[in-house]
């Protein structure tokens, strides 16, 4: 498929058409034959072996084989073409006589070659597709575990996180946005996501060590910290982030509830609900 190859080709078919020509005797075309097979094993060799991450090593090696055993005929039928008069030495003499077995020997070195080189490739197409499937796992995950928005936990991750933060003894927080609707409906809602995404990153700053974020619904949020935590500095820090200067603000209304006493999800839920309004009726912000 690449025009390299072409020049080569032809010359191959000019070297075969050459031998057939003007080779006299089974000892020309035995150099002819002898030097092709010995050039071609050899580029062979040399081609796997420049590539040592795709397995060829054990094929690089049956090709140098045959091209070492094509040298070797091609020199002793040459001695026996060019000094017909002298005997050939013992080494030719037994080459020239075993050389068939021989060369089976280096083709089966070169099919054990081949037979590793499909499993290299094999395990490497199938260690790439496991890495993929890791990938699209991960992705899936993400997927079913993540609010596509914000990247918080969504809804769904609620009951374990729930079940962990009760062992812990710890509690939650019921975070909803004010006047949200009037920033989706005066300023777009555009502006009203990335106004959801700051309040996600702020977050994720103001309690690290939360056992889950959780974007609840439209512009409510979860927070399911461990014990021991105490809310009221993050808050206020909470607070001020959002409120940083060359934004639109982002001012919320927080309750909070005890899990000390393994209450029921929902209980939970209602009662950091309430607390919530209550924060919101205490400043006077009429939900929107």
């Amino acid at each position: 498929r690449r025009a390299g190859w072409l020049p080569l080709g032809a010359g191959i078919t000019l070297f075969a058409l050459a031998g057939s020509a003007f080779a006299a005797g089974i000892d020309g075309i035995g150099v002819m034959q002898a030097s092709l097979i010995a050039l071609m094993f050899g580029l062979g060799a040399m081609l796997c072996w420049r590539r040592p991450d795709r397995g060829l090593d054990w094929l690089g090696i049956g090709f140098a084989l045959r091209a070492a055993l094509g040298a070797g005929e091609a020199i002793a039928y040459g001695w026996r073409l060019w000094w017909p008069g002298e005997s050939v030495p013992v080494l030719l003499d037994l080459l020239l006589a075993s050389h068939s077995a021989l060369d089976t020997g280096a083709e089966w070195v070169i099919a054990l070659g081949c037979v590793l080189a499909v499993h290299h490739r094999i395990q490497g197409e199938l260690a790439a597709s496991h890495a993929e499937l890791g990938r699209a796992h991960v992705a899936m995950t993400r997927i079913a575990e993540r609010d596509a928005l914000t990247g918080l936990l969504n809804r769904r991750m609620l009951p374990g996180c729930y079940e962990q933060a009760v062992a812990r003894r710890g509690r939650l927080l019921f975070f909803d946005l004010d006047g949200f609707k009037r920033i989706n409906d005066e300023l777009g809602h555009e502006v009203g996501d990335d106004c959801l995404r700051r309040f996600a990153r702020a977050l994720e700053t103001s309690f690290p060590e939360a056992i889950g974020l959780i974007r609840f619904a439209g512009d409510e949020f979860l927070a399911l910290l461990p014990g021991g935590v105490d809310p009221a500095p993050r808050l206020a820090g909470l607070a001020r982030t959002l409120a940083a200067p060359g934004v639109v603000p982002v001012r919320f209304s927080v309750g909070a509830a005890s899990l000390e006493g393994q209450p029921e999800l929902r209980v939970a839920v209602h009662q950091a609900d309430l607390a919530m309004y209550a924060d919101k009726a205490a400043r006077r912000i009429t939900p929107p």
